[in-house]
């Protein structure tokens, strides 16, 4: 699995890394210390990615900005936003708006990340495929044009 972290913060970083290359090996991991750094790598690379995991706050804007640039170009990556605050409001705001999980930095957190990682990308995995199986539909209507209409607005 190859994730993008942004992380302003180098010792968070670099704790992370060396978690994961211990208790995951498989997962590769490129970090951005900048919105703008990662923006430029998405726009790169971004379907070399599987996953984008990006902390709340950075110095030059949000993770939420990264997640609406990744939903609103269609980035086909899962995204999990990481932040310090333990707020339940921010977790729903994160994924209200698309992110297919939300870590919160405590004190084990590290130990769990893997296995958060690894279930976000499978379930981002499972909704796409889900999205592009047609959605068979039975539509009961007497109304000739009524049914035309239906048929005229789903095409």
């Amino acid at each position: 699995m190859k994730i993008l972290y942004v992380e302003d913060d180098p010792l968070d970083a670099d704790l992370t890394r060396r978690a994961l290359q211990k208790n995951a090996a498989h997962i590769q991991l490129d970090i951005a210390r900048s919105r703008v750094e990662a923006l430029k790598l998405l726009d790169k690379k971004g379907s070399q990615y599987d996953l984008l995991l990006t902390d709340l706050n950075l110095p030059d804007g949000s993770g939420f900005s990264l997640l609406s640039h990744v939903r609103e170009q269609i980035i086909p990556i899962a995204v999990v936003v990481i932040t310090g605050q333990g707020d339940e409001e921010i977790a729903v705001s994160a994924l209200k708006a698309g992110a297919d999980d939300y870590v919160v930095k405590r004190q084990d957190y590290l130990d769990h990340l893997p296995k958060i990682l690894t279930s976000a990308l499978e379930r981002h995995r499972l909704e796409i495929a889900r999205r592009e199986r047609p959605l068979r539909v039975l539509y009961l209507e007497s109304d000739p044009a009524d049914i035309d209409l239906t048929r005229r607005h789903f095409a």
